[in-house]
């Protein structure tokens, strides 16, 4: 894809690719010329062998794609207007939520709206095996969804609202958060677990209330400041019926940044993201977090080394199981995590500079159970162990990582190029095949495949690991 990008990717029974992404000026697949001037983002399905079977344009970018066995569920938002396959929305303030169900042929079953004033923003969507649809996102004053009207209560808030198959609206949630513009709430992931039940994965700094059950959770602490920098979050999993009650909310993290959730076939769920590390600005105060009642602890002591990826394993009922590290010299961060049932493989990827340190001897072990805090009786993590590294020259890079469901890594890759590259999303098929989508520029090699652009355009990839 020659000036253009894939952002989403996702599969079907079938092993047919589903891809979004956006153009500039044009677009070619095969004998189709996509032009920018009739919508500059686009949805195509592909065979697994890379034929084109359809795609279409829309006017703003798609954020989201779920496929069931006879369904595609797409959402994202858009300023004012939207047009979707010749069906138009219009929003009521400047920026609105769109989500419409399509048929496996890409044929629009229903197209709706979430309007808010001034705006409201998407955050993420989910659909049960029966067709149940929970969309996430968020809003700072009213948020309408049909006759349904949602105020804000606090300086963040967010909503979870249900809708059936046919695009009804069945219910709305509030989570709200905050005392001024540095403190809230903010969601990360949304899935549905294997009982149906809608999982929420978010970070909170200060006081976050559940509605309309108006149970809370509280931070560890509200604010604290390093060299200009703000490291106050705290990370929780929520658990939802599907018809939007709350069944429990932990904060499972303390003081680190949550960024993709996955579940495995037993309902275990698992988070990566990063958490601060130590340099020679900060001093050892800074670069230790706690997830369940561990304290895990950046080794690295670089002048740069601001970023740890962390990897950690909850269980159904959100209690710690084990977390594991992967220290940058440089930034690093876990972006990605993905579930590969086929296998029984964790699949994280993310994006670091310099060099990202992987290590199988540092091995952080469970602890009993404990009420989440920064207590001195928590295990404290720090010990060095022999390494496995890769570097960049400086450039930011992706990085994929596979890990036993124990938490073992068993292999990493990362990407080569002269320039900073994107892996935007990630999807596994029916056969456990691995699928990637970003951008690169210039030349890439990644995964066994060399990439090269045309020129000095940013453009697409997509690419399949066995």
């Amino acid at each position: 894809m020659y000036g253009a990008g894939a952002k989403r990717i996702a599969t079907d029974s079938t092993g047919a690719l589903y891809i979004t992404g956006y153009m500039t000026e044009e677009l070619r697949f095969e004998d189709k010329l996509l032009k920018e001037r009739d919508g500059k983002y686009f949805l195509a399905k592909f065979l697994p062998n890379s034929s084109l079977i359809w795609v279409f344009q829309l006017s703003s970018p798609i954020q989201k794609i779920i496929i069931s066995k006879q369904n595609i569920l797409i959402g994202g938002q858009f300023p004012q207007k939207i047009n979707v396959k010749n069906q138009e929305l219009t929003g009521k303030g400047d920026i609105s939520i769109f989500f419409s169900l399509l048929d496996l042929k890409g044929n629009i079953k229903f197209l709706k709206s979430i309007e808010g004033e001034p705006e409201c923003m998407f955050n993420n969507l989910t659909m049960s095996q029966n067709g149940d649809i929970c969309i996430a996102g968020s809003f700072t004053q009213n948020v309408y969804f049909g006759q349904k009207t949602l105020k804000n209560s606090h300086s963040k808030n967010v909503f979870l609202a249900g809708y059936n198959q046919k695009g009804e609206h069945l219910w709305t949630n509030t989570i709200a958060g905050g005392n001024n513009m540095l403190t809230g709430i903010h969601l990360r992931g949304l899935q549905t677990d294997k009982n149906g039940d809608f999982v929420v994965l978010g970070m909170i700094s200060g006081i976050c209330l559940f509605m309309p059950k108006y149970f809370s959770l509280q931070s560890s602490h509200e604010l604290y400041h390093g060299e200009g920098w703000m490291f106050n979050h705290d990370i929780f999993i929520a658990k939802y019926t599907q018809q939007g009650t709350l069944k429990w909310a932990k904060i499972v993290a303390n003081n680190a940044e949550a960024q993709d959730l996955c579940s495995d076939a037993e309902g275990n769920h698992y988070v990566t993201g990063y958490f601060l590390g130590t340099n020679q600005k900060m001093g050892a105060n800074f670069g230790i977090s706690l997830f369940g009642n561990t304290k895990v602890k950046a080794n690295i002591l670089e002048k740069d080394a601001f970023e740890t990826v962390f990897v950690y394993k909850i269980s159904t009922m959100g209690q710690f199981m084990w977390v594991r590290k992967m220290e940058g010299k440089g930034n690093a961060r876990g972006l990605k995590i993905i579930y590969n049932q086929k296998n029984d493989k964790l699949l994280v990827s993310g994006a670091f500079s310099n060099i990202l340190v992987v290590s199988n001897e540092e091995k952080i072990k469970k602890s009993a159970e404990s009420s989440v805090g920064m207590g001195e009786n928590s295990q404290l993590s720090n010990e060095k162990s022999p390494e496995i590294s890769v570097n960049t020259d400086g450039k930011v890079h992706i990085f994929l990582v596979t890990l036993s469901n124990s938490g073992k890594f068993s292999s990493i890759i990362q990407s080569q190029s002269k320039e900073s590259n994107e892996l935007a999303d990630m999807a596994c098929d029916y056969k456990g095949r691995m699928w990637f989508v970003g951008r690169f520029k210039q030349k890439m090699l990644f995964s066994g495949a060399e990439l090269q652009t045309q020129g000095n355009s940013t453009n697409g990839f997509v690419i399949m690991n066995e």
